[in-house]
């Protein structure tokens, strides 16, 4: 733990012990510090704790003067909760700072007050609740429209705008989606005059995948060309998942054209950018490559490879013990099939080995690393569907 953490959590318990500074303001505000010190370190359980223990302090005494220090820290608290992705409670805490925020007399429309929409808009989003989400998110645009000059690029308003564009999306309204990513893309490049800045890469990935979304692969293509040159100007031709991103758009992009042979080429760069920044065996990044290179495969009418591949992905993910969950495509047969049992010492000799391989190209290392299961699997598959091993 940092010193800086450590002198925090003294003064913590020495106000703790005191008597006369128990329930105080000020143990409050040595709490919500403490909170706000561990989410710079990223010790976000311990800052969960310290705001709880602030809420706690508020409650006893109830400081109706701090009204405005109530709401910010529950709105530290949700925010916490959510990237640890307890999301009902983070919701809770988000809604009880909102309304504790707008209880304030001193309510004029403010950027701190629009963060409090976007927050509870992201929460809603990630609980699946797309309708409720856009109307957080929306609130919160208008509200930074509202205090900022006319025709003036403002980068709040850039980004309400692309997240409205996300949920547009989640909820199948592709044309909408697009209109309010290509609003976003211009404050941005209005912003950004060069155009070589992250959040104009991407939202240039964003309009793709909305174009991509309209079954126009041409011109996201395009799109997602331009956003890797960014990319690479950006971090001067060093590796980055970002740029590896940006390839896996280009990738759909060939599929959405038939062009399969230049989408499976466009793995190539995206796997040896993870595999030397990150590794392997225990990469959720991974395991989205093989997810996507499944549905490439069976649109080139592989079946079984998609199938194996599809699999392989999840495998990788239970290895991991990683929470992400990539849905099982449509391809997969309904009936149930049965697979050879994972052997997971074997999987990790296999991708350490792999791992040792960058240079390869994808197709070549999605094969080595299916080669000491996929036989008996192919068989077993082939066997089940009724189809050609």
């Amino acid at each position: 733990m940092p010193s800086s953490l450590e002198a925090i959590e003294l003064i913590c318990n020495q106000l703790e012990r005191d008597p006369s500074k128990k329930d105080s303001l000020e143990l409050f505000q040595a709490h919500l510090s403490a909170g706000k010190a561990y989410i710079s370190n990223k010790h976000l359980p311990n800052a969960i704790s310290h705001f709880t223990e602030a809420i706690n302090v508020l409650a006893k005494q109830k400081f109706k003067d701090h009204v405005a220090l109530q709401a910010e820290t529950y709105r530290h608290l949700g925010r916490s909760l959510m990237e640890l992705m307890r999301l009902e409670e983070a919701k809770k805490a988000l809604q009880t700072a909102l309304d504790l925020r707008l209880t304030l007399k001193d309510n004029k429309p403010s950027a701190e007050l629009s963060y409090y929409y976007s927050n509870l808009g992201r929460v809603c989003s990630l609980l699946g609740d797309h309708q409720e989400a856009l109307k957080y998110y929306e609130y919160s645009r208008d509200l930074r429209v509202s205090i900022t000059s006319k025709n003036t690029p403002c980068p709040l308003i850039a980004s309400a705008w692309n997240s409205i564009g996300r949920v547009q999306s989640d909820l199948g309204k592709h044309e909408e989606a697009l209109e309010s990513y290509e609003i976003a893309l211009k404050i941005r490049q209005q912003l950004y005059p060069t155009g070589v800045h992250s959040s104009v890469a991407n939202t240039l990935t964003n309009v793709g995948r909305a174009l991509l979304d309209l079954k126009e692969p041409h011109e996201a293509l395009q799109k997602y060309e331009e956003a890797v040159t960014i990319r690479r100007k950006i971090y001067k031709d060093k590796d980055h998942i970002a740029i590896g991103n940006a390839l896996m758009g280009m990738s759909r992009a060939y599929a959405g054209m038939k062009e399969y042979e230049m989408a499976i080429e466009c793995f190539d760069e995206p796997l040896k950018i993870t595999m030397a920044l990150v590794g392997f065996h225990r990469n959720n990044s991974i395991s989205r490559l093989l997810y996507a290179l499944s549905f490439i495969l069976f649109a080139k009418g592989e079946e079984i490879e998609a199938m194996n591949m599809y699999d392989y992905s999840q495998q990788i993910i239970s290895y991991a013990g990683s929470r992400i969950s990539l849905p099982r495509p449509s391809f997969w047969p309904k009936n149930p099939i049965t697979i050879p049992p994972f052997d997971q010492s074997r999987f990790k000799e296999i991708t350490n080995n792999i791992s040792q391989k960058c240079h390869t190209s994808f197709r070549q290392t999605a094969v080595e690393m299916l080669k000491w299961y996929l036989p008996l699997k192919r068989t077993s598959l082939a066997n089940q569907l009724h189809l050609k091993a």
